[in-house]
């Protein structure tokens, strides 16, 4: 039996259970144990500040548990519109204590203000520029990918359709930008 969850993932109906109880569906649902798969980073990798560019609030908390589960306990926030990220980034509704992120996860499908357009705006702007940007989509579109790139996108990842595809996806993720990656220090920010 295959069930779609929330039009994102075709998944079975085991997995979309699952994936249920992870986004809060209620303590009816079997509980998640997304620890299988999974590898720790190892002690080498550092504490990252992630901001989640992601307009469905059930794929931002899947992410965001995503990575409680490859290790990042903290430092993972998420926004819900293009407008939000640019105003965090620029700091108009934080403090100015909180932190530049160190990589940002972009949707290109968000409203108003597409995904290609924020990223455009944070490569344009001299202090936004240096953060890597990882456009994570649905699109299979040619042309949204060469855009992404046009505009100096790190990489761009389909978002994977199967939940342990989607769980690995973020584990690497978090592997390679904690531990293998050089980032820009915060001080040039």
């Amino acid at each position: 039996m295959v069930s779609v969850y929330r039009g994102r993932f075709p998944v079975s109906q085991r997995t979309a259970d699952l994936l249920n109880w992870c986004v809060g569906a209620g303590p009816s649902a079997p509980r998640c144990n997304m620890q299988s798969g999974f590898k720790r980073v190892n002690s080498l990798s550092k504490r990252l500040d992630i901001l989640i560019v992601e307009n469905d609030p059930a794929m931002a908390r899947l992410t965001k548990e995503a990575f409680k589960e490859a290790g990042l306990h903290e430092g993972v926030r998420s926004v819900e519109l293009g407008e939000q990220a640019l105003a965090y980034l620029r700091r108009r509704e934080h403090s100015p204590e909180h932190p530049h992120p160190d990589l940002i996860f972009l949707d290109l499908h968000l409203p108003k203000q597409s995904g290609l357009e924020v990223l455009e705006e944070i490569k344009a702007d001299p202090l936004l520029c240096v953060i890597p940007v990882v456009i994570v989509s649905g699109s299979e579109n040619p042309q949204d990918v060469r855009r992404a790139y046009e505009l100096h996108a790190s990489c761009f990842v389909r978002k994977p359709s199967d939940l342990n595809e989607f769980l690995d996806f973020i584990r690497i993720c978090y592997e390679f930008w904690g531990s293998v990656v050089t980032l820009p220090g915060k001080e040039t920010m």
